[in-house]
């Protein structure tokens, strides 16, 4: 059995969560175009005959500007150690930039650093690709390797796959071959939920939100299951756009996190969920798990 632990890290919004979710083959990791849509750590699991790929997901390292902000860097720089495999991510249909390099020297010393540049199928012209591939040679020259890779369509995904599973050594397995997800089920619940309302709001506040989400025993029976779900935000004019007109923002947002969520728990979810504003949340450390 071939076993490790792969850290996958880069600026927001290069695509991430997307790659993780091709790489383990069902959507585990919550996705948005939105920056920051991952907010901590999320271990997704890959098992197969003769290999288990523990993938973690981490939140774009970006210039923080609340207490918040540092804490997703941290857990950033956290999913580093003790790692057997980093996947380097870049953008490859933007320019590399202060932010590229800031990462190239963040990886630059770990083992078995793999460069990929994913949302190749967004560029046509192969020759600012290769200069792209170029540069980031120049600024991680010691890579195992440097992949051009579509997660959306799932381009040289099998490649990468195959290029990870090479480098990782024979141990023990780390999960139970069932799990797929390394996370609790409050927090499995508190994430769907804030993808469901991130892309339900669009643009309007996505990195406004906050989500908790606690399971409520009491009324948790046999393979139903309940949670009362609290939506934080920043400014009481945030509050009627996330409950929308007569509630039909955190309805819509119910329903569609609940199909999602009584799949990866396996029982039905009743979800009940209430708006409240904190304008001080991201610069609490209390809410660091958000």
């Amino acid at each position: 059995m071939y076993t490790g632990i792969i850290s996958v890290v880069g600026r927001p919004n290069v695509g991430k969560s997307t790659l993780v979710n091709a790489m383990v083959g069902k959507d585990l990791s919550i996705t948005s175009k939105h920056s920051h849509t991952t907010r901590s750590q999320v271990r997704a699991i890959a098992n197969g005959d003769d290999y288990q790929m523990v993938f973690v997901d981490t939140p774009g390292i970006h210039k923080p500007k609340f207490t918040n902000s540092e804490q997703l860097n941290e857990a950033a720089y956290d999913a580093l150690e003790g790692v057997d495999v980093v996947l380097a991510v870049f953008d490859g249909s933007s320019s590399i930039g202060k932010g590229d390099s800031f990462i190239a020297e963040l990886v630059q010393e770990r083992k078995n650093v793999f460069v990929v540049m994913n949302k190749c199928d967004s560029v046509s012209d192969i020759g600012l690709l290769a200069k792209r591939a170029r540069e980031l040679s120049d600024i991680i020259p010691d890579a195992k390797a440097i992949l051009m890779v579509s997660a959306f369509t799932g381009k040289n995904i099998s490649l990468l796959k195959k290029e990870i599973l090479n480098s990782l050594e024979p141990g023990p397995q780390l999960f139970d071959a069932q799990i797929e997800l390394d996370m609790s089920h409050e927090k499995i619940v508190s994430e769907v939920f804030r993808e469901s309302l991130i892309r339900l709001l669009k643009e309007e506040l996505p990195q406004e939100l906050g989500v908790l989400a606690i399971e409520n025993e009491e009324l948790s029976r046999g393979d139903q299951r309940y949670f009362d779900v609290k939506i934080l935000v920043t400014r009481k004019s945030h509050k009627p756009i996330v409950i929308g007109k007569s509630g039909s923002m955190l309805e819509a947002a119910g329903s569609r996190a609940r199909k999602r969520i009584q799949t990866l728990l396996n029982s039905r979810v009743v979800l009940k969920s209430k708006v409240e504003i904190d304008e001080n949340w991201q610069s609490n450390p209390h809410y660091g798990d958000y």
